[in-house]
């Protein structure tokens, strides 16, 4: 599944972009993964403000019965805005299994 989803389409908003993977879990199943962050929406675009919270919030959200686990990728880099602002991760994916 590739996609996206936001909870509104303009303006300030949380949003979150799906990628089918072809890595395959324990079980077989193709993983997808996903990049959820906050964006505020500026005379240039949207800025992302947060990776970490929208993280969380995603996590709080399925409050998943099968469990999951903070990854180390080291993705923290921070990244420039276009309004000059930076804006980094923590580093930490968290893999979910929905079952």
């Amino acid at each position: 599944m590739d996609s996206e989803s936001w909870d509104w389409p303009t303006g300030d908003r949380r949003h979150v972009r799906y990628n089918q993977t072809y890595h395959r879990d324990g079980l077989g199943r193709l993983e997808t993964v996903a990049t959820p962050h906050k964006e505020e929406l500026w005379g240039c675009g949207h800025v992302v403000v947060s990776f970490i919270s929208a993280r969380n919030n995603v996590l709080n959200a399925m409050n998943p019965p099968y469990g999951y686990v903070y990854h180390f990728d080291g993705n923290d880099a921070a990244l420039r805005q276009c309004n000059g602002s930076y804006v980094a991760s923590d580093g930490y994916s968290v893999w979910i299994n929905i079952g």
